[in-house]
């Protein structure tokens, strides 16, 4: 695992760093379920399979 030489000033940058990631995380997550559920309802009520869904996403959202 990579070293980080720590300053006080590079410490401030960490802690900012690891608060926004969890703050993104936090605002994430209730996406993350919507989709799961999204997806899941797709296939319940077989209106696409999950082959269908993943290559609708990779097609059409490149990068998700």
């Amino acid at each position: 695992m990579a070293t980080i030489a720590i300053t006080d000033e590079k410490k401030k940058h960490v802690v900012n760093l690891i608060k926004s990631f969890k703050a993104i995380d936090g605002a994430i997550l209730p996406y993350q379920e919507q989709r799961k559920e999204l997806r899941k309802e797709y296939i319940e009520n077989q209106w696409l399979s999950n082959e269908e869904i993943t290559l609708v996403i990779k097609e059409e959202l490149p990068g998700v």
